[in-house]
């Protein structure tokens, strides 16, 4: 994340990095004792959460211990929402208006297998394993789409006007707003040449309910 003029990193040991050019890094010793795994920001205040920890600092170099949560909780996604901070883990939610006061709530199963969750301005979408792609307004009650033969997606970024995840094998999808149970084409048909009588193969990837269908039409015949 960069904010407040400085690039601020988590990752393994609890590390917390920070640096105003990229180039030259300061650690932060923040106490954590395992992996700080997301970070986020809602213009006045950082949260890093980890393993089953959450921390906040005003600057980037000074944090506190803001909440410990059960054991087997791995804290891997935190998004500032417009009004709270969120972070997930596959057995809770944690919330709080403002990184400090934190408040626990189980989990939908649903999200144990999203790798990364964001806010869009309206709703909460997420990716993860096998292409999935979910969406939510509250962040409890979601709608699961997969892509079909979609890889893991392990990040994922909204421009204002598009969704564009990232995940193994170099995958890259692109969307618009998800929408509960809507199809939406990720990855359209590529034009192909081919002599008359010759054959050729198109293909497609799709998030939405399953099952999904499909019909190729040409001048609009089937």
């Amino acid at each position: 994340i960069f904010a407040r003029g400085q690039f601020v990193a988590v990752g393994f040991g609890g590390m917390i990095l920070t640096s105003r050019d990229g180039v030259a890094w300061q650690e932060r010793n923040v106490g954590a004792q395992r992996w700080l795994r997301a970070l986020a920001w809602n213009g006045q205040r950082f949260v890093a959460v980890g393993d089953n920890e959450v921390f906040s600092s005003d600057d980037g170099a000074n944090w506190e211990r803001r909440h410990t949560a059960h054991s087997n909780f791995i804290l891997g996604n935190a998004t500032w929402s417009g009004s709270g901070f969120l972070v997930f883990s596959p057995g809770a939610l944690l919330t709080s208006p403002d990184g400090i006061i934190w408040e626990e709530r189980p989990a939908a199963p649903s999200i144990a297998m999203l790798q990364r969750v964001i806010w869009s301005g309206s709703q909460f979408v997420a990716v993860g394993a096998f292409g999935t792609v979910a969406a939510s307004r509250d962040a409890i009650n979601w709608t699961m789409h997969q892509a079909a033969g979609g890889p893991n997606l392990l990040d994922l970024i909204w421009t204002g006007t598009d969704f564009v995840g990232v995940g193994q094998s170099g995958a890259i999808l692109t969307a618009g707003i998800p929408i509960a149970g809507a199809l939406a084409i990720t990855i359209s048909p590529q034009p192909q040449s081919e002599y008359v009588g010759g054959a050729v193969q198109f293909s497609v990837t799709a998030i939405g309910t399953a099952p999904l269908r499909y019909q190729w039409r040409l001048n609009g015949r089937v």
